[in-house]
Parts: C-alpha cells; sequence; structure tokens
C-alpha cells in the first residue's frame, strides 16, 4: 500500500497583537490585564471542538483564523467559545493564543440587530434594532446557541452548512444587540497585504486552510487580484451539476466569499469563491500563478468541504471539493474532482447527497474518503446503501473490481453524524484515519466510522487482523 501524508491545511500561525506592561510594574501587568474574552486569533488549524464545554470533541477546525467569542470555566478547566473562519465553531481547552481586538461593521448598507440572543427561549419575540450606515461594533461576546440567518439556509442540514452558526453579541454606539456572523465584516490588526504574490501574501500572513466571509476583510484586495476582468471568456453551467461550457462573463467579480489554500507552498494556488447575487465564481490558481475560471449562474453553490491530494501520484495534487447548493425547496451535495493544467482544468464530478423533491429519487445522504493507495470512496444512503470506487487517470475512472458488493469494516455506529464524528476523532490515525459513512438499516441513516474494501474477503482479512468480530463485516451493494 502507498503511504500518503495526510493532507495539511496549516503550519503558519498568525502573529498574536501583544499587550505590553511599564517595565516598572511587571509584577502588576497579569493583575491589572485581565485575559481577554473575544478578538481574533490565529494558528487554530486543526483544533478539535466540543460541542459544549467539558464535551468530547466532534469537529475540527479546517481554518487557521477564529474568533474567541467568550471563556468559560468548568472543572477546574477554562473553556474557549470560537468561531472559526471555515465556518466550524464549538469549544476547546486548548490554549489560545493573544486575541486581537476585533470590530465588526454591517456588510450590506443596512443592518438591524437583534434585541435577544439565539440563546433566549422568547427570541422569535426579539424586536429590530437599527444600526446607522457605517456604524462600527465592538465584539463583546456571542451566543451559545446556533440559528440559521435565512430561511434558504434551512434546507441544507447542519454538516454542510456554513451559516448555522452562533450569533455575535455587539455593541454599537449606544445599541447592544446580536447578528448572525455572514451579515458582518471583521476588521482586526493587519500589516499592508495587497503586495506580492497573492499566494505567498497569503501563507504568510497565516491566512491558509479555508477562510469564509465575514474573515475575508484583511486580505479581499488580495483576492481581488486572481478574479477575470468583465468580458473574460470563462467555463460555465447553469447549475454545479449542470452541463459545462464556455461563457462570456460581463459580471466585475469583486465580492470574494472565501478562499482554500493549502499550506505547502510547493502546493497548488489558492482556490477562491466570489459571489454575486445567486452567481458563483471557482477560481483556481496554480502553481505558477495561471487562473482557471468556472462560472455558475444558480443555486449560490459553496464548498463545504475540501482536500487536495495527488490522486494520480504524479507530483500535481487534485482538488476534492464538495459543493453544496440550493434549488427549491432542497438541497443537493456534488463532489468536483478537479485537476489543473497550465492550459485549463480537467473537472469531473459526482452525485452525493440531496433532499427528496426535484432530485429524482429519495432524499440520500453521502460521504466521501481518499484511502492510503489513493482510492476515492463514497457511500450513499438512499432507498439502500451503496458504494463506489474510483482512481485517478487524466480523470476519474471507476474501479475494475466486479462484483455485486464490496466490504465494510464498521468499527464504530452512530445515530447521527456529531456522534460519528466524536467516535472517528477518538480513533484517528492520521493518514491511515477511518472515513465515516451513513448507511441505510432498518429505513433510519446511521453514520458509521468504518473502513470500504473492494471485496467481502478483503473486509473479512482486515477484520480478523485486527481482532475484530465477524459482524464488524457488512457487506454493501456496488453502485450500478
Amino acid at each position: 500500500m502507498l503511504a500518503i501524508t495526510k493532507p495539511t491545511w496549516i503550519d503558519g500561525l498568525a502573529k498574536p497583537l501583544r499587550i505590553g506592561c511599564l517595565i516598572v510594574l511587571p509584577a502588576l501587568c497579569a493583575w491589572t490585564l485581565p485575559a481577554p474574552t473575544s478578538g481574533i486569533v490565529g494558528g487554530v488549524l486543526g483544533i478539535q471542538l466540543a460541542s459544549r464545554p467539558g464535551g468530547l470533541p466532534s469537529r475540527e477546525l479546517e481554518g487557521n483564523v477564529a474568533l474567541l467569542l467568550g471563556v468559560h470555566e468548568i472543572k477546574g478547566s477554562t473553556w474557549y467559545h470560537i468561531l472559526g473562519a471555515d465556518g466550524t465553531h464549538g469549544w476547546t481547552a486548548k490554549a489560545l493564543g493573544q486575541p486581537q481586538p476585533t470590530t465588526a461593521v454591517a456588510a450590506s448598507p443596512s443592518l438591524s440587530l437583534s434585541s435577544k440572543s439565539p440563546d433566549d427561549t422568547d427570541f422569535d419575540s426579539s424586536s429590530e434594532i437599527p444600526v446607522a450606515k457605517g456604524a462600527v461594533g465592538n465584539i463583546i461576546g456571542g451566543s451559545t446557541t446556533s440559528r440559521p440567518p435565512s430561511m434558504r439556509s434551512l434546507m441544507i442540514p447542519e454538516r454542510l452548512n456554513r451559516s448555522i452558526a452562533p450569533w455575535l453579541e455587539l455593541k454599537m454606539g449606544n445599541s447592544s444587540g446580536f447578528a448572525p456572523a455572514e451579515w458582518l465584516s471583521l476588521h482586526w490588526p493587519m500589516g499592508n497585504l495587497t503586495t506580492g504574490n497573492v499566494a505567498d501574501v497569503l501563507r504568510q500572513s497565516g491566512f491558509t486552510g479555508i477562510t469564509r466571509k465575514p474573515f475575508l476583510d484583511p486580505i479581499t484586495e488580495v483576492l481581488k487580484k486572481v478574479a477575470p476582468a468583465p468580458g473574460t471568456t470563462v467555463r460555465h453551467c447553469e447549475s454545479a451539476d449542470g452541463p459545462l461550457d464556455r461563457k462570456v462573463s460581463s459580471t466585475k467579480w469583486d465580492q470574494p466569499d472565501a478562499t482554500i489554500l493549502p499550506a505547502d507552498s510547493q502546493a497548488q494556488g489558492p482556490f477562491v469563491e466570489f459571489a454575486d447575487g445567486e452567481s458563483v465564481l471557482f477560481t483556481f490558481v496554480g502553481k505558477a500563478g495561471n487562473e482557471s475560471h468556472v462560472w455558475i449562474e444558480q443555486g449560490q453553490p459553496y464548498v463545504a468541504r475540501a482536500q487536495s491530494i495527488d490522486l494520480e501520484n504524479d507530483g500535481t495534487a487534485e482538488w476534492l471539493l464538495e459543493v453544496v447548493g440550493t434549488y427549491g425547496d432542497g438541497y443537493y451535495s456534488m463532489l468536483w474532482v478537479v485537476k489543473q493544467s497550465a492550459a485549463d482544468l480537467q473537472i469531473d464530478r459526482i452525485a452525493l447527497s440531496h433532499s427528496s423533491g426535484e432530485v429524482p429519487g429519495p432524499a440520500t445522504d453521502a460521504a466521501w474518503w481518499v484511502d492510503s493507495d489513493r482510492k476515492l470512496w463514497i457511500i450513499a444512503a438512499g432507498t439502500e446503501t451503496t458504494a463506489q470506487s474510483f482512481t485517478y487517470k487524466h480523470g476519474l475512472v471507476s474501479s475494475p473490481v466486479k462484483g455485486a458488493t464490496k466490504g465494510l469494516v464498521v468499527l464504530s455506529n452512530n445515530p447521527d453524524y456529531e456522534s460519528g464524528m466524536a467516535s472517528r476523532l477518538k480513533m484517528s490515525e492520521g493518514a491511515n484515519s477511518p472515513g465515516i459513512f451513513p448507511i441505510r438499516s432498518a429505513g433510519t441513516v446511521h453514520w458509521v466510522v468504518a473502513r470500504p474494501f473492494e471485496r467481502m474477503t478483503e473486509a473479512q482479512d482486515w477484520a480478523s487482523k485486527h481482532s475484530l468480530p465477524a459482524a464488524s463485516v457488512l457487506a454493501v451493494h456496488a453502485t450500478k
């Protein structure tokens, strides 16, 4: 089996803002300056978070920047409540760097604060507090309860949802209240980031991994450098799962929504997501600085999960992007496997999850995983559980192994995704960590931590070698 180093996003840390004290009062400094309970912290990629203070970790940050929302003492330990730049949020007892003072302004011309916190049982009776245009707010905390900012975001399950998050508590002038983070733009002290190679600037300043609104303000001007000028011909599709063609874009793409950048300087350049109403532009920047673009006109799609890994073992990594969009009153997700050359993009797309309704067939949950042989696995739970596998050779190639079933060694069976992730994090083995997959049993979807195999005999041999019971091996239908 080929060994693969675990794809890591972040190595660098954002420099903390240090608070100085008078030399004549060194012993008094810690006493006179209480530890901040809010502000931007860096160097947080890979930190595991629990859904509550003192709980088991069930989430992992995929960005290098986060906003500290509050601090809670429990059983002699200090727990920090944070909202990551990738959208992940939760609690950690891991010591963080010195938070940098952070302010917030409205991301749109108008903003109203809620008079109540999402933590309040009577939140639905809260009133709106208008905020003057351009008002600057101090962040004084955040809710512990997550709440979607719009009805549209309710269509998407939480495991794929970038919008369900704590609301920020703000003080703006004489007004105080709460607002969703994505309605805001966060500001904190940064140096001049507008000169130099885009990828190098982002890496050196700690903006590796996934960074989304509202954390993009310090790097917005940098990201705009890779946007195509109006009148550029780009790859194009009506929706994320629609046919690809080429079309002239007249849009001025100047509103970045997210960026993803591996920390490894030998990897690809940044992926940038621009938004314009319902439309989105995906921009891929190669190692040589070459840019390729895909314009998606409908559904406000976004990348929920990403991995950069050399599937073909040719020295050039592919992007694996789980793209989520909405339609009518439902949602869908697709896996985009993208290889960038100097000339163009090779794009393969595979349907993953979707709600029932406009997409044919029943509601389906699906998950993907890359094993240590660089093989891509997709397991889906629709009317039944199915599995398919792919290698990469100038594009995705379906497994040549014939048979009606594949084998799945289940290491833990969990009632939901959150508990499944907690189980997976406990048995994490770096590059050799198992995957988390949905399976349908007795009409219900469970989430299992498991390892898939092409043949039942291979799964049985692996289970026996690792002293697992025969019942841990499941037969899964191969996708036709």
